[in-house]
C-alpha cells in the first residue's frame, strides 16, 4: 500500500467512528476540539491534529477521498476481473486449474461483499452518499459479476471434461 491509500483508510476509518454532526452536535464537537491541558500544566492543542485547514477529518474525507478511494477500488476491481478473465479463458476450455479459477471468483465475491458491508455501514452511521457509494459500487460490481460469470466459467469446466470423456470413449473404440 502506498501512502496515500494509507490515509484514505485512516480517514475512513474516522469518518466511520464520527458521530453524525448536528446543529446540537457541532456546539458539541467545538467544545470537543478545543485545547486541553495536559498533567504536567502544558497546553495541547488536539485540534491540530484531527483538523487541516479549519475542515474535521470527516469534512475532509467526504468531500475529497471518496473519488480517489472509488477510483483505486474500481481500478483494482477491473484488474482482478482482466486476471481472472484470462486465467479461466486459458484454463476453462483446457481443464485446467479448475480450483484456483474458482478460488478467484471466491476471493472477488467475498472482496465484493466486504465492500457492500462497508458501503452499508456507512449509510447506517450516517455519512454522505457520496462516501457510502465509494464503497456499494465497487463491492456490488464485484459481487454481481462474481455470481453471474461463475457458472458461465464452470459450464466451460464442464464442456472440456465431456470433450475430454468423449475423446477417450473415441480412443478405445
Amino acid at each position: 500500500m502506498n501512502r496515500s491509500m494509507i490515509v484514505a483508510l485512516v480517514m475512513l476509518l474516522a469518518a466511520l467512528a464520527a458521530p453524525p454532526t448536528t446543529a446540537a452536535g457541532a456546539d458539541a464537537g467545538a467544545a470537543a476540539s478545543a485545547p486541553t491541558t495536559s498533567g504536567r500544566g502544558e497546553s495541547s492543542d488536539r485540534s491540530d491534529s484531527s483538523k487541516a485547514n479549519g475542515a474535521s477529518l470527516r469534512d475532509m474525507y467526504d468531500s475529497v477521498h471518496p473519488g480517489i478511494v472509488g477510483g483505486a477500488l474500481g481500478a483494482g476491481i477491473g484488474i482482478w476481473g482482466g486476471l481472472i478473465g484470462a486465467v479461466g479463458g486459458m484454463c476453462a476450455p483446457r481443464g485446467r486449474a479448475k480450483g484456483f479459477v474458482i478460488l478467484l471468483f471466491v476471493i472477488q465475491i467475498v472482496v465484493g461483499l466486504m465492500l457492500l458491508t462497508i458501503g452499508i455501514g456507512a449509510l447506517a452511521v450516517g455519512t454522505q452518499w457520496m462516501t457510502a457509494y465509494t464503497f456499494l459500487m465497487p463491492g456490488g460490481l464485484a459481487v454481481l459479476l462474481g455470481v453471474l460469470l461463475l457458472p458461465v466459467v464452470l459450464a466451460r469446466y464442464r464442456q472440456a471434461e465431456q470433450r475430454r470423456i468423449d475423446a477417450e470413449a473415441f480412443r478405445a473404440t
